[in-house]
């Protein structure tokens, strides 16, 4: 019997190691594999970290549009309030050419030209408790720096229409004068315009905190060759006209309501609290500049700020479309003039200041 039974138990022993050794072989590495699948792993773990720095600003640019804050400020009333009634709460900042802010200037402005405004030491001197005045010489850098500032954590809007606004001299703005009409060039209602899905852009900066991602990319536009904003003429010409229209895209961020009674032709409507959505920018190309189109150019200056920061090429319809159309029943917005634009005061300065950069362009 205790023969029987060391035999069964041998047999048992003998069946239990053959299992364990098919497990083992089973569980071993195919070293023909191994190489291809560390390649494949790194692939993915790099594709996750590009995708996140995109989302990263994606994310910080959607809770920048929930904000819906105000925009712009007019002249008037910032003059009323900040020079007049000598309130503390504003904080003026120039963004224009050294020279030019030399030459003329609001009163209390300091001096932080356009082209530095991505500087982490520039920016971390901001007060947070007050409400900065961004002034450029037509609104529309000074709107997409806004942005760019905001998404920062600070509390910002642009003059309205910038130095133009304020005067209409020329050598006071260091630019041209605002428009005093529009070209009352034609809008259309039918909508033939295919929208196909795109691939999202990639970021691969190899950094993970965001303040620094943003300052990081921000620098990277800033220094590069580009046209903050496109001409109302040249749209017509050039591309509704002319034979560089696969070279653009057009994009209306004014409300679907406004959109539908009459938009620039070859457009496709995304209005701006939904500029950023994932499905919404699947719709925009990657091969293509971007045409942004507002109602004023400073909301189109905001957008093209946040498409620029996530990889996308855009520049801003200058002035909107109510430089385009006049009609306001139609366009959302009364036609653009210069009937408003006072020649509040300015001051100068008696010395050439030290920080004379010239901005990234003078068209803002």
């Amino acid at each position: 019997m205790r023969k029987c039974k060391f035999r069964s138990l041998t047999y048992l022993l003998l069946i239990m190691l053959v299992f364990l050794a098919v497990g083992c072989a089973a569980n071993l590495p195919d070293q023909n594999n191994e190489s291809e699948g560390n390649l494949q792993n790194e692939t993915i773990e790099d594709n996750d970290k590009t995708y996140s720095e995109f989302e990263k600003i994606r994310e910080k640019s959607d809770e920048f549009l929930k904000k819906n804050k105000p925009i712009s400020i007019s002249a008037q009333e910032l003059y009323e309030k900040a020079i007049l009634g000598n309130d503390p709460s504003y904080y003026l900042v120039d963004i224009r050419g050294g020279s030019h802010f030399a030459a003329a200037h609001i009163t209390s402005s300091i001096n932080i030209p356009y082209a530095d405004t991505w500087k982490q030491l520039k920016v971390e001197l901001l007060p947070k408790d007050k409400k900065i005045v961004l002034i450029c010489y037509s609104g529309h850098t000074s709107s997409q720096t806004a942005a760019f500032w905001g998404m920062l954590g600070l509390d910002v809007v642009a003059l309205e229409n910038g130095m133009a606004g304020w005067s209409t001299y020329e050598s006071i703005i260091g630019s041209t004068s605002l428009a005093c009409e529009t070209f009352d060039y034609p809008l259309v209602t039918e909508n033939n315009n295919e929208i196909m899905e795109n691939s999202l852009p990639t970021i691969n900066e190899g950094i993970t905190e965001e303040t620094s991602l943003l300052l990081k990319v921000s620098e990277k536009y800033l220094k590069g060759s580009y046209a903050p904003v496109i001409l109302a003429s040249e749209v017509k010409e050039k591309i509704l006209e002319g034979a560089e229209a696969n070279n653009y895209f057009l994009v209306d961020i004014r409300t679907n309501q406004h959109y539908q009674k009459g938009y620039i032709a070859q457009s496709i409507n995304i209005p701006l609290q939904q500029l950023v959505q994932v499905e919404n920018l699947k719709k925009l190309p990657n091969d293509r500049k971007i045409i942004v189109i507002g109602y004023d150019g400073h909301d189109a200056s905001q957008a093209v700020r946040l498409l620029v920061q996530l990889g996308y090429s855009a520049t801003a319809l200058k002035d909107g479309i109510r430089v385009w159309n006049g009609n306001e029943e139609i366009t959302g917005i009364q036609g653009i003039s210069c009937e408003n634009v006072k020649n509040l005061p300015t001051e100068q300065l008696n010395y050439q200041p030290k920080d004379n950069s010239a901005p990234a362009t003078c068209s803002g």
